[in-house]
């Protein structure tokens, strides 16, 4: 058995039978190149101010300056990290609609949030949010964002351990139970992402494992947002009819890649476009897409609004380095103490 092998071997090790077929076969997929095409670039030699555009027509001139991919994609920085994953079709139809009836179903029992804009009346990752302009199409409450996330809380109520959000919590046990239910709801398709992230960066993607497992362990509460074991990401944000600018999340864990499902009404000319990689991806709901958010700029533009009052969602998995940061702390303590985990 190769080194190669054998190091994927200890990181399926916690995958069944099945799984580990499937990942197997997955990763034979995205590294051959009559499958996938396979990019090697600099991740990290563009200046992402260069992306933060003002009006409509340095926007459209960034959209139209990145290459089009409609085809089965995996780009790698120059130390063979993983930046971006993409699958067109990795989802079936009817694992597509399953998504999409959880979220309408959820659009309907929850509160979501309208982010708050900075000084300038706009906000780092939604821009200007119109809301007389959002109200008319979608109707009040249909529009926001929703974290389900295991972070620290900011602002006044800030801590120093991991909280599950206050966005799922602040409202009451009826809305708490709604965000749990749903989050059990999209577990497949959250699973099959996973799987994904297994087979294009195996070490990485059980290295999240391994820390959001210690993570519930250290803080019991967190496993509301998600008890299975093969789970590699802490945080799940539920972005809903809200305009998308360019931005990276630079409170991201380091080389951790988000997860990206999305939903609702995109066409064909609307693009998950990384501006600073000069790339664009076409977006379906069928679509799987894994990222390096904290590295690269990246948005969603969408060529029209929506034609269907349900609108478009978004829901993207990420890790908050700090969380990442305050596990390892934990366990380099359990260790000094003798304590296994």
């Amino acid at each position: 058995m190769s080194l190669a092998k054998k190091q994927n071997s200890d990181n399926y090790d916690i995958l069944t039978t099945h799984q580990r077929v499937f990942v197997d076969n997955l990763c034979k997929e995205l590294l051959d190149p009559e499958f996938t095409e396979i990019i090697r670039m600099d991740a990290d030699g563009h200046d992402a101010k260069r992306d933060m555009v003002d009006g409509k027509s340095g926007r459209e001139l960034l959209v139209k300056m990145c290459h089009r991919r409609t085809e089965n994609t995996i780009i790698f920085d120059y130390n063979g990290n993983v930046v971006v994953v993409y699958r067109p079709d990795y989802f079936s139809q009817r694992s597509a609609e399953s998504t999409s009836n959880s979220i309408q179903a959820f659009q309907h029992t929850i509160t979501l949030h309208t982010p708050t804009p900075n000084a300038d009346g706009l906000h780092k990752r939604y821009g200007y949010i119109d809301h007389a302009f959002l109200t008319r199409r979608y109707s009040a409450g249909n529009f926001g964002v929703l974290h389900l996330a295991a972070w620290m809380e900011q602002g006044r109520g800030r801590t120093v351990d991991p909280m599950v959000s206050r966005e799922m919590v602040g409202v009451g046990a009826s809305h708490f139970m709604d965000c749990v239910d749903f989050l059990q709801y999209i577990q497949s398709a959250r699973d099959k992402l996973s799987f994904l992230y297994a087979a294009a960066a195996p070490s990485q993607w059980r290295n999240n494992v391994d820390i959001v497992r210690k993570l519930r362990k250290y803080r019991p509460g967190c496993q509301v947002l998600s008890n299975n074991h093969i789970e590699p990401w802490s945080c799940c944000a539920v972005t809903v009819n809200l305009p998308s600018e360019p931005h990276t999340d630079v409170k991201n864990a380091y080389l951790s890649l988000d997860g990206l499902i999305i939903s609702g009404d995109y066409g064909e000319d609307d693009w998950f476009v990384v501006p600073s990689l000069h790339q664009k991806f076409r977006l379906h709901p069928q679509a799987a897409i894994l990222f390096d958010a904290k590295r690269v700029t990246h948005f969603i533009e969408t060529s029209q609004p929506s034609r269907q009052k349900i609108g478009r969602s978004t829901i993207n998995f990420f890790n908050h380095g700090e969380v990442f940061n305050w596990v390892l702390a934990k366990h380099a303590e359990h260790r000094m103490m003798g304590v296994t985990d």
